[in-house]
């Protein structure tokens, strides 16, 4: 991480929850104070925050620090809706004691227009903390990487004017996020290519490929981890046989969901079961 005041402190993190929420028009989330750190990534909407003594315009392709301890106020516009993607944090000092995320350098407001590499670690970090509960490693990767990028470019966050391709970059990143919102709707169902690049607006063959370029996964690969990811969680709960749980997950019988499962976690879901519930 950037040097200043702090980073070299952080030790460790905790990760207390995420959110996606798609707020109604003129909706008020009232004032509040909070023990953790939040960010607050946009994707659509308008509206206008207030943190403490100041107050910030609320916009798209922009991530907020909602600083822990700091009274704030979240206000969508009376003719517009906001969704919001969040992540709620705290770091910690080699004593296990928190941190404020703000000594990292990180401004209350930070541009993410052009920076596909920034939103794509965002997502990574919703998906790992609503999907994942068991992957905590991934998470704080995922995290320490997010972390990182705000850090390490925060001076760089608008992109010059005129940059070639600055602005494709942004729409597709923003593309491919929606089509990830949409898998994550569907996980327990069953989506297809051209669905999800009829959602993105794109062409199935174009689709694939800016999802590749941005989610440094295929569609396909994406989504079935996804489901892996819920099945292990559905598995390591107890909830269903394993045939109620491949249903669940779109898959046509137990065996075509056996060798999936197999193929992404190195082992049959029976053996997994065993080997989790065991424990």
């Amino acid at each position: 991480m950037a040097a200043g005041p702090g980073p070299s402190q952080v030790c460790g993190a905790r990760v207390v929850g995420a959110d996606r929420v798609v707020s109604p028009r003129g909706w008020l989330l009232p004032w509040r104070t909070l023990e953790e750190d939040v960010l607050l990534y946009v994707r659509r909407g308008s509206g206008e925050l207030t943190l403490a003594e100041s107050t910030y315009p609320v916009r798209r392709d922009h991530l907020y620090l909602l600083r822990r301890g700091v009274p704030h106020l979240l206000r969508a516009d009376a003719r517009r809706a906001i969704e919001y993607w969040a992540i709620q944090f705290v770091l910690l000092d080699a004593r296990g004691d928190p941190l404020n995320a703000s000594d990292l350098g990180i401004p209350d407001v930070v541009p993410t227009k052009g920076r596909h590499a920034l939103e794509r670690l965002f997502v990574e970090c919703v998906h790992q903390a609503l999907h994942c509960p068991g992957g905590r490693l991934a998470l704080l990767a995922a995290l320490f990487g997010l972390l990182d990028d705000l850090t390490d470019g925060v001076e760089c966050a608008e992109a010059p004017p005129g940059a070639s391709g600055d602005g494709a970059r942004s729409r597709h990143s923003a593309q491919v996020m929606a089509a990830v919102a949409l898998m994550m709707e569907h996980v327990t169902g069953d989506i297809s290519l051209e669905e999800l690049a009829a959602h993105a607006e794109m062409s199935p063959s174009h689709f694939a490929k800016v999802f590749k370029r941005v989610m440094g996964s295929t569609p396909h690969a994406y989504y079935t981890g996804l489901k892996m990811e819920r099945a292990k969680q559905q598995i390591a709960a107890g909830r269903g046989t394993l045939t109620q749980i491949a249903q669940e997950l779109g898959f046509a019988s137990l065996h075509h969901f056996s060798r999936t499962f197999k193929r992404y976690e190195g082992e049959l879901p029976s053996r997994y079961a065993q080997r989790v519930r065991s424990k």
